[in-house]
């Protein structure tokens, strides 16, 4: 409403998170999806798993971007482990920033590389804000190498991984090592674009389950964007 441009630094009344938004970028709608809309508020059955652990949560953020989860994640559940994935070099100087500014709430350690199945180096559009994503074969004069890491080895003790990878998360749901990772809660926007089949969220479903998640949708899809929840709680944890 003020009209600003660039990054300013806000506190989160609520939970005295420090936030950095870019004004005039998508940066605001991704803030009123996790901090005003609260797309992230687990499901009762994650919630009462979380605070019921004797410790502060296991997190893993694929798809930082300027750490807006990460922020949120720190102010819910003061003193979370976060490990936060972000190759986008533009996003990467607000998530550091953001990270340090949260340190007394929680650590958030951040990893300069493209969540992926596999490491190495995957060609990769930048410079969108929330919107950079994986390129695809025909799209590499657009595109730039950024390093990937393979993310299994870094879900197993995970109490909680968020997805948003813009079409990347595809890979990672097809894995066959999904069914064999200890982590216990994701929560995962899918995407149309990469989708192996033309439902994206019949498709997440239907992997998730296989993996043996029970799934949950909060809200439809539009477009085939939309989020669900999958956890492997039976019960409430005792």
């Amino acid at each position: 409403m003020l009209r600003r441009r660039g990054p300013r630094r806000y506190e989160v009344r609520v939970s005295g998170a420090q936030v950095l938004l870019r004004h005039g970028s998508r940066d605001i709608s991704t803030f009123d999806e996790v901090f005003c809309s609260a797309v992230y508020e687990p499901p009762d059955v994650v919630l009462s798993a979380l605070e019921d652990l004797d410790r502060p949560p296991r997190m893993v953020d694929l798809g930082a971007n300027v750490g807006l989860f990460s922020a949120f994640a720190v102010g819910r559940w003061p003193g979370a482990q976060i490990t936060a994935f972000e190759p986008d070099p533009e996003n990467l100087v607000l998530l550091r920033s953001s990270a340090a500014l949260n340190r007394a709430r929680g650590n958030i350690d951040v990893v300069e590389a493209a969540a992926a199945g596999t490491s190495g180096t995957i060609p990769f559009v930048g410079g969108l804000n929330a919107g950079s994503y994986r390129a695809d074969p025909d799209e590499d004069a657009t595109s730039v190498e950024v390093r990937a890491v393979d993310v299994f080895e870094h879900l197993g003790g995970a109490d909680l991984v968020k997805i948003d990878i813009e079409g990347g998360e595809w890979e990672l749901l097809c894995d066959k090592r999904l069914a064999m990772t200890g982590a216990q809660a994701l929560v995962l926007e899918h995407h149309g674009r990469r989708c192996p089949t033309g439902d994206p969220r019949g498709t997440a479903t239907q992997l998730l389950t296989a993996a043996g998640y029970e799934v949950h949708s909060p809200g439809p899809a539009i477009n085939g964007v939309g989020m669900l929840w999958a956890w492997r709680y039976p019960t409430r944890p005792t």
